[in-house]
């Protein structure tokens, strides 16, 4: 989803706000040294309060919130430390080189939160990572604590002219360069997680976004290190560079997508051609499509068990309850009413037989259009009728049973996707009639990651491409999900290969753990349909299980 208008301005006034600084330093000659240097401290101030507010509205887990915001915080200590030490202290005294020491501070921990934030995508918005990773404070701090007594073993700078001179002339030591190695590996470890944990292939082509803030920052240490006092260089310093840098790594991952966000929703709304919208629970109205029809807060709480007729019964409102208010949706039934009203009035005018004849053949034809959809319907709920059951079951089963809250919830999330990718086949079926095997590439792919909520290891390959009739890919995926769900508690290892050739031939492997028997798990894969072929036999622990649906007759 692009990036809403509020965050594209936001985004904007942080860059003009960074550029501005750059500009201080061009005419710094007019302004006093300290008052230059103060300027640029409120500037970035303000520029890291913008960023930590959109942070704040665009982040939906907690957790990655609180992390970035404390990275904001962090950043702001960065460039305050900074001002103090060139504004308020001497060099070559102690308390200037510890402010220096101090820079590393903030920028060591501020990678290692970032990572942390990182290792939040694609868990639930109420779980916390494992707390393993918190040992990686230790080496954190122990780098910090290294660089903060520099003057006793000078093994992160060396100073040879002595410490009067630090600023002056120093060199680098060890505990410098294992300072960096630690802030890349870290934000090589971010690439690698984001990338792993993106559900979508298109989204990972675009890892290099995030690479360019990286190369910009190591630039720009080289061009220090030869020419501190080179043009750009002088123009902002290494601390200011961190922070761009470590903001601009994360608005980069946002930006392509491998760092989700709650932006820009009000377009998804306003792109439907749904009436409906979503209300908190004080009646305030926060999303809306353009079709939605305007009702009170009464209204919709009263929709929520039985249906409401509104403008002369031509507009059905119907609601339910959400976390944090209620959704309703709005229905136009004016047509039905116009289409009784019509048959009605031409059983009155029997005698005017052409217009009686024109009017039939508009209610047929409205009639027709209205079967079709039935039929659509219809399909759809018997195409998932096991599932929609089998979700009501679950839902009963929580209310009665809390202790078994996650393994409902995981199970009908397997459910949920099955029905949702369903629907989509038999509308693209019923729209197109022959479909891209890639829609069941893609249907396969999200089923299988859900998997995973179980702690199962998965693997998917898919080979070649093809179209096929759209019964056919909705016979492949039913049978995918009738294997799927029998084995979802008898497996922690699951392969499934598939290859589109002259027909659509599935191949899964899974690790049994006894629970499900071959002969269950063939009873799943009945099927009227001749054209598909199954064939299953297990060796120790390992169930292989072939499926074939053979292309239909006027599909290429």
């Amino acid at each position: 989803m692009q990036s809403s208008r509020n965050t594209k301005i936001q985004n904007s006034i942080c860059v003009v706000l960074v550029l501005l600084t750059g500009g201080i330093r061009l005419v710094r000659d007019y302004f006093p040294g300290r008052i230059s240097n103060i300027i640029i401290c409120v500037l970035f101030m303000l520029e890291l309060s913008i960023w930590g507010c959109q942070i704040q509205r665009r982040l939906l887990h907690e957790e990655q919130k609180k992390y970035l915001i404390s990275v904001a915080v962090f950043l702001g200590f960065l460039i305050f430390i900074r001002t103090v030490k060139f504004v308020y202290t001497a060099e070559g005294t102690a308390i200037n080189r510890m402010l220096w020491y101090l820079y590393y501070f903030p920028q060591i921990f501020s990678v290692l939160i970032m990572f942390f934030a990182v290792l939040h995508i694609g868990k639930p918005l109420e779980k916390k990572i494992d707390k393993k990773w918190k040992i990686l404070y230790l080496p954190a701090t122990l780098l910090v604590m290294l660089i903060m007594t520099n003057d006793r073993h000078q093994w992160a700078f060396g100073f040879p002219a002595g410490l009067k001179y630090a600023n002056e002339t120093y060199t680098h030591g060890v505990i410098y360069y294992a300072a960096l190695i630690w802030m890349l590996v870290l934000f090589a470890a971010m690439l690698v997680v984001a990338m792993q944990r993106c559900a979508l292939a298109e989204y990972r082509k675009k890892i290099w976004m995030p690479i360019i803030p990286l190369g910009i920052g190591l630039l720009y240490v080289v061009l220090f290190w030869l020419d501190p006092d080179g043009i750009f260089q002088r123009l902002f310093k290494m601390a200011e560079i961190c922070c761009v840098v470590f903001q601009a790594f994360m608005e980069a991952l946002i930006l392509a997508h491998l760092f989700p966000t709650n932006d820009n929703y009000e377009l998804l709304w306003n792109l439907s051609s749904l009436g409906g919208g979503i209300m908190d629970e004080y009646g305030k109205l926060c999303y809306c499509s353009k079709n939605c029809f305007p009702v009170s807060f009464e209204v919709v709480k009263k929709a929520e068990k039985n249906s409401i007729l509104l403008e002369q019964n031509n507009i059905e409102i119907k609601s339910c309850r959400v976390m944090g208010g209620y959704g309703y949706w709005s229905r136009d039934v004016s047509e039905i009413h116009k289409l009784t009203r019509q048959l009605k009035e031409a059983g009155d005018v029997l005698v005017k037989e052409n217009m009686l004849l024109k009017q039939e053949n508009r209610i047929k034809k409205r009639r027709l259009q209205i079967a079709r959809k039935n039929e659509l319907y219809d399909k759809l709920i018997t195409q998932t009728k096991k599932q929609n059951i089998r979700l009501k079951e679950l839902y009963h089963d929580i209310l009665k049973n809390p202790e078994h809250f996650d393994d409902n919830v995981k199970e009908a999330a397997v459910l949920q996707v099955y029905c949702k990718r369903c629907a989509n086949l038999i509308l693209l079926g019923k729209e197109r009639k022959i479909i891209d095997g890639r829609e069941l590439q893609l249907a396969v792919q999200e089923s299988v990651e859900y998997l995973k909520l179980y702690g199962v290891k998965t693997y998917t390959e898919f080979h070649g491409n093809g179209k096929y009739a759209g019964e056919d890919i909705q016979e492949a995926y039913r049978l995918f999900q009738n294997v799927l769900e029998t084995i979802l508690y008898s497996c922690y290892i699951f392969l499934v290969q598939i290859s589109f050739k002259e027909s659509i031939e599935i191949h899964m492997e899974f690790e049994n753990t006894g629970r499900v028997s071959k002969e269950k798990i063939g009873s799943q894969l009945k099927t009227e349909n001749k054209k598909s072929q199954m064939s299953i036999h297990q060796e120790q622990e390992t169930v292989y299980i072939d499926l074939a649906v053979m292309k239909g007759e006027n599909t290429g």
